[in-house]
C-alpha cells in the first residue's frame, strides 16, 4: 500500500467524529451509507511509449524518477518531479511543499505506478497523482469530502476504518426492513441490480471495496434498490393507519352542497371530485393522510375553504397553516367572505387573539409557522390541518399539528406525477386537480438579446391598458450572497436585484413601482400587495415570493429574469400567477448572460407546454429526484433512507415498481397513489 500521511491519534478522532456527526452515525460502520461518488480504475497500465493517446485521461504509468523533486518559483508552491516512462520524458507537478506531500519523497532511480491526470503542457506533464505501486486494489472509490471539515482524502481513509465494522451497517439495514428475512432482501437486489450477491456483507465491500468496476456499478445499483424498496415500504406502512373513531368528522353531505350553492362561482368538476374525496375521507375512522396536487390557478383553495367551513361549523377545530402571512391573509380573507357565518382569526407572528376566546368561540385559526408556537403553548389539540404550499416547509412543521386522531391534508401547486407522488410523499392519498375555472390565454417567449427593447415595449403596453406588471428577481439585494472578483459581472447581478431594478423602473413608471420580497416585515408586504392590487401602483419587483399563491388582479405581464437558475415547475407556478380572473396574459424568460445549450433547450419546453404535469415529468426525466438520502450538496442533515449519494430518476421507481407488480404492496400503492 503507498504510504499516506498519517494523522495524530487525537486528530484522527475528530475527524472521524466529524464524518459521523454529519451523517449521523451512530456507530462507525454505519458511515457505509454514504457511497462514493465515482471510482476510478487502478487495473490498466498504459504501455511504454503510448502517452500521446493518452493525454486528458487518467492513467497508471510504470515510471522511473530522473530528476529529484524541485519546488518552483511560481505562487501557489508546489514542486516537479522528472519521470520516463522508458521512451517518453515527463514531468510530474503537485501543488504543495515538498516536506508535506508524500511524492515529495521520490528519488532518482525510483520505480513506480502512479495514477493522474496526463496533460501536454509542451511537456507532457502528470498532475494529482497518486503513488499505487503497492496497492492491491484494481479499483478505487472516491468520496466526496465535508465541506471545511474533512477533505476527500481524509473521507477514504475513514471509509478504510469503517469497513472493519461492516456488521454494524448489515445490523441497520435489517432493522429498516424487520419482516424481511436477509435471504428475501438479497432477492430484491438481485431483480434491481441484475447481480447476485451472497450476503449484505458483500454489498457493502463491493461498494466500498470493489473488485472490479462491473461489481462496484452492481453494488451501487443494490443500494438504489434498497433505497427504492425502503419508499415503498414507507408508503405501504403509511396506508396502514390505525382505526380511530375519535378522527371521524361525519359532515352531512346536503350541507356540503348547500354551503357550495354560497360560492360566487360554480364548481369546477374537478373540484367536485376533490371534496368527495376529501369528504368521505373524513368520514373514515382511518384519519385522513392527503395530498391534494392542483395545476396552477386551478382553485385548489375551493375545496379547501368549504371544507374547513364546513368542519368548523360542525363544531370541530379547524387549524389552516400558510408558508408567509400574505397568503394566509389572502385564503382567510376568501373563507369569511364566502361564508359569513364562518368566524376566523389569524395567527402570524405580528396577530395573536385571545386564548380565552379561541376556547370560547373555536374559530378556525389560520396562520404562519407562528401557529405552531400557539397551538403548543396553549395545548390546543385538533380535528382538521390544512396545510398549504407545504414544499415551503419542513416536515416537522407540517406535522407538528397533528395528534393521532387529527385529519391531515397538505395542498402543493407543484403538480405531481406517480412516481413524484411516491418519493415526495410516502404513502399519502392523492387527489389530483387540472381543471381551470376560467379561461386562459397565456403565451410565453424565451427572450433574445435582440428582442429585449420589444418585451419592454409590451409591458409598456399592458401599464398603458391598466394591466398589472410583475418583475421576478433573483435577488434581494445588490451583490448579497455574491462573491466575484470580476468588477462588470458584480454590476450586472447588482443590476438584477430587486432593489436596484427598483430605481429603474422608477424612473420610467414614477410613483407606481412597489417591491416584494421575503426579507420585508409583513407589514409592508402587506401594504404593498394592497398597492399592487389596487390603483396604487401598476408595477411588481419581486423574488419568487409572489410564487407562493400571491393573487395580483389583472396581472397580465410576468417577467422572469434569468430564468435558466429555477426549475421548469417553479416556473410554470410563477407563470400561473398571470390573468387569474382569465383572459390574455404574456409570460418572459430573460436571461441576462448566454445560454448553455441544455438551458436554452430546457426554457424552451416552457414555450411549447402548459401543462403542469407534463412539466413535472419532463423536468424530473431531466433533473431526477436527486439523492433521497440526502437534504443538502454536502450531504449533511437527517436522509429520507438509507444510502446517501445516489441519484434516483422516474425510469428507477417505475423498474421497481414494474417488478413487483403481482405483489400486494405494489398493488396497494398503485391503488392508492396512482
Amino acid at each position: 500500500m503507498a504510504r499516506k500521511k498519517k494523522v495524530a491519534p487525537e486528530q484522527g478522532l475528530s475527524l472521524i467524529e466529524a464524518a459521523c456527526e454529519a451523517y449521523e452515525a451512530q456507530k462507525l460502520g454505519e458511515l457505509l451509507f454514504v457511497t462514493p461518488k465515482r471510482y476510478e480504475d487502478l487495473s490498466h497500465v498504459e504501455e511504454s511509449g503510448s502517452l500521446r493517446t493518452a493525454i486528458g485521461r487518467k492513467v497508471v504509468l510504470r515510471v522511473r524518477v530522473t530528476k529529484a523533486p524541485v519546488e518552483t518559483s511560481a505562487l501557489p508552491r508546489r514542486f516537479r518531479v522528472g519521470l520516463t516512462d522508458g521512451r517518453f520524458d515527463l514531468e510530474l507537478e503537485e501543488f504543495g511543499s515538498i516536506q508535506n506531500h508524500p511524492l515529495g519523497r521520490l528519488r532518482v532511480g525510483d520505480e513506480r505506478l502512479l495514477y493522474g491526470e496526463l496533460m501536454d503542457r509542451g511537456v507532457f506533464l502528470l498532475t494529482g497523482a497518486k503513488d499505487v505501486t503497492n496497492d492491491e486494489r484494481i479499483v478505487m472509490p472516491v468520496y466526496r469530502g465535508i465541506r471545511g471539515r474533512v477533505s476527500s482524502g481524509q473521507f477514504a481513509e475513514i471509509m478504510g476504518a469503517a469497513i472493519g465494522d461492516v456488521d454494524a451497517a448489515v445490523e441497520k439495514v435489517k432493522n429498516a426492513f424487520p419482516a424481511q428475512s436477509e435471504e428475501a432482501l438479497l432477492e430484491v437486489v438481485e431483480r434491481g441490480a441484475m447481480a447476485r450477491f451472497e450476503s449484505l456483507r458483500e454489498v457493502f465491500y463491493e461498494l466500498h471495496r470493489p473488485t472490479s468496476l462491473a461489481r462496484a456499478e452492481s453494488a451501487r445499483l443494490a443500494a438504489k434498490t434498497l433505497n427504492l424498496y425502503e419508499v415503498m415500504e414507507k408508503a405501504r406502512i403509511a396506508h396502514c393507519r390505525a382505526e380511530c373513531p375519535d378522527s371521524v368528522i361525519d359532515i352531512p353531505g346536503q350541507f356540503v352542497a348547500d354551503l357550495s350553492r354560497m360560492l360566487p362561482f360554480p364548481l369546477t368538476e374537478g373540484q367536485k371530485t376533490v371534496i368527495r374525496e376529501i369528504w368521505r375521507d373524513l368520514k373514515s375512522p382511518f384519519p385522513m393522510r392527503r395530498v391534494l396536487s392542483g395545476e396552477v390557478g386551478s382553485g385548489k383553495s375551493t375545496p379547501m375553504g368549504l371544507l374547513a367551513a364546513a368542519t368548523h361549523l360542525i363544531g370541530k377545530r379547524v387549524m389552516l397553516l400558510f408558508p408567509n402571512s400574505l397568503l394566509a391573509s389572502q385564503v382567510s380573507s376568501d373563507i369569511v367572505k364566502w361564508f359569513p357565518q364562518v368566524k376566523l382569526r389569524m395567527v402570524t407572528a405580528e396577530e395573536k387573539p385571545p386564548i380565552e376566546e379561541v376556547r370560547a368561540e373555536n374559530p378556525i385559526l389560520a396562520g404562519t409557522t407562528a401557529l405552531l408556537a400557539y397551538a403548543e403553548k396553549h395545548g390546543l389539540g385538533c380535528d382538521l390541518v390544512l396545510v398549504d404550499e407545504q414544499q415551503k416547509m419542513s416536515t416537522a412543521q407540517r406535522e407538528a399539528l397533528s395528534g393521532p386522531a387529527t385529519n391531515y391534508l397538505e395542498a402543493t401547486a407543484t403538480c405531481l406525477p406517480r412516481t413524484a407522488a411516491l418519493i415526495a410523499y410516502g404513502g399519502l392519498s392523492c387527489s389530483i386537480l387540472r381543471e381551470q375555472p376560467v379561461k386562459k390565454q397565456i403565451t410565453s417567449h424565451l427572450v433574445e438579446p435582440s428582442q429585449a427593447n420589444a418585451m419592454l415595449r409590451m409591458v409598456r403596453k399592458a401599464v398603458s391598458a391598466k394591466g398589472k406588471v410583475a418583475v421576478v428577481m433573483p435577488a434581494v439585494e445588490p451583490g448579497k450572497g455574491v462573491e466575484t472578483a470580476d468588477a462588470r459581472e458584480r454590476v450586472r447581478l447588482e443590476r438584477r436585484s430587486v432593489t436596484t431594478a427598483v430605481e429603474v423602473f422608477e424612473r420610467a413608471f414614477p410613483g407606481r413601482v412597489v417591491s416584494m420580497h421575503g426579507r420585508m416585515k409583513a407589514k409592508d408586504k402587506q401594504r404593498a400587495l394592497e398597492r399592487i392590487k389596487g390603483d396604487d401602483a401598476d408595477v411588481v419587483l419581486a423574488t419568487s415570493l409572489i410564487e407562493v399563491g400571491i393573487t395580483v388582479p389583472r396581472l397580465f405581464v410576468v417577467v422572469v429574469m434569468d430564468p435558466q437558475n429555477m426549475g421548469l415547475s417553479t416556473l410554470h407556478q410563477i407563470r400561473g400567477r398571470l390573468v387569474r380572473d382569465g383572459g390574455r396574459g404574456m409570460f418572459f424568460l430573460y436571461p441576462t448572460v448566454p445560454l448553455s445549450e441544455e438551458a436554452r433547450r430546457r426554457l424552451k419546453v416552457l414555450e411549447t407546454c402548459s401543462d403542469g404535469f407534463e412539466l413535472a415529468e419532463a423536468d424530473l426525466k431531466a433533473r431526477g429526484f436527486g439523492d433521497l438520502g440526502a437534504e443538502s450538496e454536502d450531504q449533511s442533515g437527517t436522509g429520507a433512507v438509507l444510502f446517501r449519494g445516489l441519484d434516483v430518476f422516474p425510469d428507477d421507481v417505475e423498474r421497481m415498481l414494474g417488478e413487483k407488480q403481482t405483489t400486494e404492496q405494489s398493488e396497494l400503492f398503485e391503488r392508492r397513489v396512482a
